[in-house]
């Protein structure tokens, strides 16, 4: 048994001296090989830029268009009538009462031709303490066609200015003879236009403002009249008890 143990003592040992004396091998080392990089891609060229579109045009405002004018016939002259007659009546401090009446009548001044009238037989409502009231009137109706034919005469704007102008009758009859009404300014709105419905060029829309139009209608004085001369300018607003014109 000691024999055994100690040859494999002694084989060892000598393996180890053995081995020490074997020179190591070293493996010789691979160079590295540095392979060269390409150069990266040159950028592609930018996209040209489209030049900045121009600016839209501002817009053109159209002129407005002018009313039409209907063109006589050369054989045809115009010929302008009062188409239209409203009456403007400014109450003062003192009302009309209900139900006293009032009546309006439109007059060429010298030639006294009634134009137009209040319809009905008047207005009996009551006209309040410094209040404004519109009152359209109609045209006035002859009694046969002789009297209409003057009318439509008498309408032109020829014959009332040959009439020398116009005369607006304000006609007030009390309900009581104490009542009494304060007028306190007067306007008339008229309209001329010829046979084919063309206004004229200076009296087309004419209103006539009365500025002396002021003062009292009672029993005794029931009658204010406001004239203007052939061009339409307001004259005078004379009262009286049944109308001096």
């Amino acid at each position: 048994m000691k024999q055994q143990l100690f040859l494999l003592l002694l084989a060892t040992f000598v393996t180890g001296v053995i081995n020490a004396q074997v020179p190591t091998m070293e493996r010789p080392l691979k160079k590295a090989v540095i392979k060269p990089v390409p150069p990266a891609p040159a950028p592609a060229p930018a996209p040209a830029q489209k030049p900045p579109a121009p600016p839209p045009a501002p817009a053109q405002k159209t002129a407005p268009v002018p009313p039409t004018q209907n063109t006589p016939p050369a054989s045809n002259p115009p010929v302008y009538r009062m188409t239209s007659a409203k009456v403007v009546l400014l109450t003062g401090s003192d009302n009309k009462e209900f139900p006293s009446a009032l009546n309006l009548r439109l007059f060429t001044l010298n030639t006294k031709q009634g134009l137009y009238m209040l319809p009905g037989n008047g207005l009996n409502n009551e006209l309040k303490v410094n209040s404004s009231t519109d009152l359209g009137l109609v045209l006035n109706q002859g009694t046969n066609a002789e009297a209409n034919a003057k009318i439509q005469q008498a309408l032109t704007l020829d014959y009332i200015q040959q009439s020398g102008g116009l005369n607006l009758r304000i006609y007030y009859g009390p309900n009581f003879f104490m009542d009494a009404w304060k007028i306190e300014g007067v306007k008339l709105i008229l309209e001329f236009k010829d046979q084919y419905n063309n206004p004229h060029p200076v009296y087309g829309y004419k209103t006539i403002v009365y500025n002396t139009a002021s003062g009292f209608l009672n029993n005794t004085h029931k009658t204010m009249e406001c004239l203007s001369d052939r061009d339409f300018n307001p004259t005078t607003s004379p009262i009286s008890e049944y109308g001096k014109f």
